[in-house]
């Protein structure tokens, strides 16, 4: 499996992001560039904001190339999925995820995907 990962793109997708929020990072310290690890985010309606800044400062400050595991309904709409893409995305597919894996990539993960952004009554600031 080929992995994507536009570091230049991403870093102007984050600065855009970068005009309006102000991200830190805690325990960084801890981050290995050495060995693979998994980055677990709770996601929220800002995913497309949030995730492109993690993804750009696990690479530039750290030399981490992560790989993101995205719902499967974003590799349906073509001009989407290349965006996806170019972010070191793939569809969350078990066998996808294991070869990634097998092949040392780090990988970010938000558990909660889809449903995690779009919550109900009441159900905000839950993790879900």
């Amino acid at each position: 499996m080929q992995v994507q990962h536009d570091a230049a793109w991403i870093k102007r997708f984050s600065g855009l992001s970068k005009l309006y929020f102000t991200p830190t990072f805690f325990g960084a310290e801890h981050i290995d560039a050495s060995r693979p690890a998994m980055y677990v985010g709770n996601h929220s309606i800002y995913g497309v904001f949030d995730s492109p800044m993690i993804i750009d400062y696990l690479y530039n400050e750290h030399k981490v190339a992560v790989v993101s595991i995205a719902d499967h309904s974003h590799f349906y709409i073509p001009l989407w999925r290349e965006i996806f893409r170019k972010f070191g995305a793939i569809d969350g597919v078990q066998e996808y995820v294991r070869e990634v894996m097998r092949q040392g990539y780090s990988i970010l993960v938000f558990p909660g995907g889809g449903r995690e952004v779009l919550k109900r009554q009441g159900e905000q600031y839950q993790l879900i």
